[in-house]
């Protein structure tokens, strides 16, 4: 898997964490596509899809590679899925992943400097 589908997967798991949710990677293929799924609170969560589409599938389509994003579980039409990423406002977009790579940073600070031995 992708070291930075991974890395930005970290910092977005870090952030839904204030929630008490949280997301994995479960994959990541030759074609570019991530599959995530939720975890603790956003499970049930009925805003789940509002952050797949406005939080979740910009900060990983925004990294080189990844060509599409597909979240587990998820039951949204094209449609409606299209709706809810029209309604992100871009100011919210940019600072959504503006703290996004700030989790990244901070993950890559606070790795053990072994790790890369």
């Amino acid at each position: 898997m992708a070291p930075d589908v991974q890395a930005r997967v970290r910092a977005l798991d870090t952030l839904l964490r204030s929630h008490a949710g949280g997301l994995e990677l479960q994959s990541f293929d030759a074609r570019g596509v991530a599959r995530v799924r939720f975890t603790g609170m956003c499970v049930g969560c009925e805003l789940r899809p509002v952050t797949a589409a406005n939080v979740v599938a910009p900060a990983l389509r925004e990294l080189p590679g990844v060509t599409a994003v597909e979240i587990a579980g998820g039951r949204v039409s094209e449609q409606a899925q299209a709706t809810l990423e029209a309604s992100a406002g871009c100011g919210e977009l940019a600072a959504v992943l503006q703290a996004v790579r700030r989790c990244e940073q901070e993950h890559e600070q606070a790795r053990d400097p072994e790790e890369d031995a």
